[in-house]
């Protein structure tokens, strides 16, 4: 056993041990979730002003101004295209 988890990639072992058949699956979730908690981060849901500065900053720079603030479908999807592409 200890042979066979030497030849696996670090994050291959992550994700099979998170339940992830394959490491896309792994990112592609991690990317949702880390789009997710910026849309939210940037709006009237988060009290946490420096968290919020972060978020609307990360906003800025992906070039959606126009999103901050929302919390919708789109503007999570926006978010991952945005970060997809970076």
């Amino acid at each position: 056993v200890d042979a066979e988890l030497m030849n696996r990639d670090t994050l291959d072992i992550v994700a099979t041990g998170n339940g992830y058949e394959k490491v896309d699956e792994l990112v592609r979730d991690t990317g949702l979730k880390m789009a997710t908690s910026i849309a939210y981060c940037a709006s009237n849901f988060n009290p946490i002003r420096e968290t919020k500065v972060m978020a609307t900053t990360v906003m800025l720079v992906l070039g959606l101004k126009d999103k901050i603030g929302k919390t919708d479908a789109s503007t999570i999807t926006g978010i991952l295209e945005k970060l997809n592409a970076a």
